[in-house]
Order: structure tokens, then sequence, then C-alpha cells
């Protein structure tokens, strides 16, 4: 066992606890619990069609703007949007409908085909798990490259929102969303002004 410094203990307080005094929180420490972000009846192994939504940290805007009811993307967006079509060709059993990139997040329609007929041997969860560890890598080593800009340091929020589609026709629903999502951000971002 490594032994830790005697300063140590001081500085961080006793480094060994009774669990008994961890669970007796007081009544009024209400501490937040994270809400599960995948549906648990689901299996993700399963042939199905996906929404797909992720977020920047904090929301912050790091792809680009809406002018005129048009996304233009930056160049953090441009690599993003590049990173979604290598990735999703890489994965057999995997389809890419379309993608939609916002300013402060993206959203994704995709079919998961069936594994035993395909080959595919990924869920979505690790496809999306990998693709955001492959875009935060590129950009922190842009964001590295570049310290005279004060650009954050996560790219990404922890987790990801998704949808199971019920069938061709949610499927439809979901793309007509994704398609005029800039319209949309373009119109509330007027009546904010207003």
């Amino acid at each position: 066992m490594a032994r830790v410094g005697v300063g140590a203990e001081r500085r961080l307080g006793p480094l060994c606890y009774d669990p008994s005094q961890i669970m007796s929180l007081p009544e009024w420490v209400d501490l937040p619990s994270r809400k599960p972000t995948r549906n648990p009846n689901h299996d993700y192994n399963s042939s199905a069609g996906y929404h797909i939504v992720i977020c920047t940290a904090d929301r912050i805007p790091l792809f680009g703007k809406v002018v005129d009811a048009k996304m233009q993307l930056n160049g953090i967006g441009r690599m993003v949007a590049e990173s979604i079509q290598h990735h999703f060709t890489s994965y057999p059993g995997v389809e890419l409908k379309t993608c939609g990139i916002m300013p402060n997040h993206l959203h994704l329609l995709s079919l998961f085909l069936d594994p035993q007929i395909t080959g595919r041997t990924v869920s979505p969860v690790q496809v999306i798990q990998r693709l955001k560890a492959y875009t935060a890598t590129t950009y922190l080593k842009w964001r590295n490259s570049h310290p005279e800009l004060e650009f954050p340091y996560k790219l990404w929020q922890g987790s990801f929102w998704d949808r199971v589609l019920r069938d061709e026709d949610d499927m439809l629903r979901v793309w007509e969303y994704i398609e005029n999502n800039p319209i949309a951000w373009h119109l509330a971002r007027r009546q904010q002004r207003a």
C-alpha cells in the first residue's frame, strides 16, 4: 500500500471514512440525482432508427451562427460535420440519414440495422461516445494550438439525448424538424429581439 504524506491527511481530512458517516447526511442536504438518459426498456443492440441530440458544454455556441435562417458553420462546426460524415461511414449497418448542426447542438437521424444481417458490432451509444471522443480530442488539439483565443476547455456535455423512432412517419417528422431547425432558430432569435 502506498504511503500518503503526513501533510496530505491534514489538507484532505482523514483518508479512511466510516460508511455510516457518509450515509447519515442531514435531512436538509438535497443531493442532485442524475436522471438516466437511456431508455431502460429498449435494447440498443436491436435494429432501430434514432433521433440523437448532442449539446456543447454549457450550450456555448461553438459551431457557427444562424444568418438569415441558414446555418453558417465556422471552423469548429466544419470539423464536427466532417467527423460525423467520416465516422458514420466507418461502421457497417449504421446509416446516417441526415444531420443538422446548430450553433450549440447537433441533431442526428440515423438507422442502426439488424446486427445479425449487417455484421454491426456497435450500439448507438458506442457510436456517439466514439464520435464525441474523436471530435473532443481534435477540438482540444486545435484549442491548445491557439491559446490566444479564449475557447472553453470542454466541447460536449457529458451525455446526449436520444429517442427511438416509432415508424417511417415518425422518421419523416424528425427529418423535417431537423431541416427546419435553422429557420425556427432564426425566428426565435428575431422574436427575442422584438
